[in-house]
């Protein structure tokens, strides 16, 4: 007795013998192993027949009975279709039955790190044991760069100066906004520096010590996020 998607093994004993194996459905199979491999499944369930032969004619036949268990029903479809690679840690909720375990790349318990996973397609598992069994569901999520986001009305009133630098630069906003903020990410997607609130008017950002490369500014204004290039360069 096995649970479905796992694989049971029938094996006999005897030398120098020719094995004749009868399955749950009357096919017979001939081969010279003693090993027959059978995928544990409700389809699968039945009794299957072995018996051996030599030149000197046919032995008793040996019977044993295979009962597939099946695997628990599991569904998970993550409303995480995609993700930015800078985006922070996001909670895995969307497994049912609930109390399963999730796997996959950038994967930690309950929680996914897309700059853990990087950039690509990610395949997450499912998995869900209901006291006998295991069963499997999968789903993938997307990790992009987003590099190249629409802008919300107003973001033409924001302007990175000198562009390029040499790590320090300026972010100046021409309006007025309730809330706003900037975090610069390097190449690979990891956040350089802390993320520095803004005010109208011009606000100061970067460092001398940062390493020449194209950097990401992301910016939320009023929870809208706009994105700029900022590329450092040394003389």
């Amino acid at each position: 007795t096995g649970c479905d998607q796992d694989t049971a093994y029938l094996s006999a004993a005897a030398p120098n013998c020719i094995w004749a194996w009868t399955d749950q459905f009357g096919f017979q199979q001939q081969d010279t192993t003693d090993l027959l491999q059978v995928d544990w499944s409700i389809g699968n369930s039945g009794v299957y027949q072995m018996s051996n032969y030599n030149g000197c004619g046919t032995g008793d036949p040996d019977y044993i009975q295979v009962v597939g268990t099946p695997a628990p029903d599991v569904f998970y479809t993550e409303i995480l279709d995609t993700l930015c690679l800078s985006d922070v840690v996001q909670p895995l909720t969307a497994g049912s039955p609930a109390g399963g375990t999730y796997s996959g790349p950038g994967v930690s318990g309950t929680t996914f790190s897309p700059q853990d996973a990087g950039i690509g397609e990610h395949t997450i598992t499912y998995s869900y044991n209901d006291g006998t069994c295991t069963g499997y569901a999968q789903d993938v999520v997307v990790v992009d760069a987003c590099l190249s986001m629409n802008d919300p009305e107003g973001a033409n009133w924001i302007l990175v100066s000198p562009n390029p630098n040499n790590g320090r630069f300026s972010i100046t906003l021409l309006n007025r906004f309730d809330e706003a903020s900037a975090t610069l990410y390097d190449a690979r997607g990891q956040q350089v520096g802390k993320t520095k609130r803004l005010s109208s008017g011009t606000n100061k950002l970067g460092d001398e010590d940062i390493a020449p490369g194209i950097y990401t500014a992301r910016i939320l204004l009023n929870g809208e996020l706009v994105t700029r290039q900022v590329a450092v360069v040394r003389d």
